[in-house]
This record gives structure tokens, sequence and C-alpha cells, in this order.
């Protein structure tokens, strides 16, 4: 006897270094492997909509540099226009930062540190809330957001993907 099953798989989309995605469908955003670049994963669990940056280098892009969202400011901007483009605020959503690794092994390195600090401070002064980060090390990371249920999926090095961070609605501020 055979049965036929039918499995809903909408399709992963890939994002290299430079490249930003922003979606509000069940789809599956995935980054190229990390090493000394970074992710950001920003979800909004009012809306569903979900954006993942590859960024690769820290400060600003050269004026004619083609692939300006490799350099984090040009990246961080681009993640804030993008979702204001959209029609939402970019402060009600909620953000990962993954990356930075010294997959070299490098004593003297400073590309990485550079990165991570540019990205986390840029991502600080334009109010991105960051509710999970995993950052630094020797190990690449590969990220995964999951747009269906608003989960991020993290690998480190060759472990298989877990779960990184799951975006929750925020509980109301109370004072009483």
């Amino acid at each position: 006897m055979c049965f036929s099953v039918i499995i809903d798989m909408k399709p992963e989309i890939e994002i290299s270094a430079g490249e930003i995605a922003l979606r509000s469908s069940g789809e599956t955003l995935k980054t190229t492997p990390l090493g000394s670049c970074m992710a950001i994963a920003g979800y909004s669990t009012e809306t569903s909509t979900g954006i993942l940056a590859h960024i690769m280098l820290p400060g600003e892009a050269p004026a004619n540099y083609p692939l300006k969202n490799r350099y984090s400011a040009n990246a961080i901007r681009a993640i804030i226009g993008r979702i204001r483009n959209r029609g939402l605020d970019p402060a009600v959503f909620q953000y990962t930062a993954s990356g930075a690794a010294n997959v070299m092994g490098k004593t003297d390195d400073t590309l990485t540190k550079s990165v991570a600090a540019e990205v986390l401070s840029g991502m600080q002064k334009n109010d991105m809330r960051i509710i999970r980060k995993s950052v630094g090390g020797f190990k690449r990371r590969v990220i995964k957001l999951n747009l269906a249920g608003g989960i991020v999926y993290q690998s480190i090095g060759d472990t298989p993907f877990s779960v990184f961070c799951v975006f929750k609605p925020e509980t109301p501020y109370n004072d009483s």
C-alpha cells in the first residue's frame, strides 16, 4: 500500500555577505557561513516580519564601492530603511547578533573585534533591541531565521542547528 504525503516546504533563502532580506512569509532566511562576518536577525511578533543581514566589514563603505551593505554602518542604515519602507517601525522589532569569530586563530586579529564592536555599537545607537548575541570564539556560524515561528537557529562549527532565540511578544510595561 502506498501513501502520499504532502509537506509544505518553503525554500530557504540564502543571504551572502552584503545582502539583506526582509520577508513576511513562512520562508526561512539563512546566512552563508559567518567567519569574521556578523549576522543581524530581526523579527516583529506583531507582523511576523523578519529581516536578516550578513555584514562583512566594519565602518562605512568607500564612496564608489558597489556592495555598500557589506559594511556595518551602511547595512544598519539599510536594515532600518527597509523596515520603514515596508511601513513598519524598527523599534517594534527584536534583534539578535551573531558572528565575528577568529576562524584563522590569529593572535593579532583586529578585524573580528572591529566588526563586532561596530555592529553592536551601531545597533545600540539606532535603538535596535538586542535580545540575544553570540559573538567571538574561533568557529564559524550559520544563522537561520524561520519566519513562520519567529525562531533563530544557529550552527557553530560543524554542530547541527539548535534554537538560538525564540522571538516572543513583549509583556507591556506595568509599574503598578
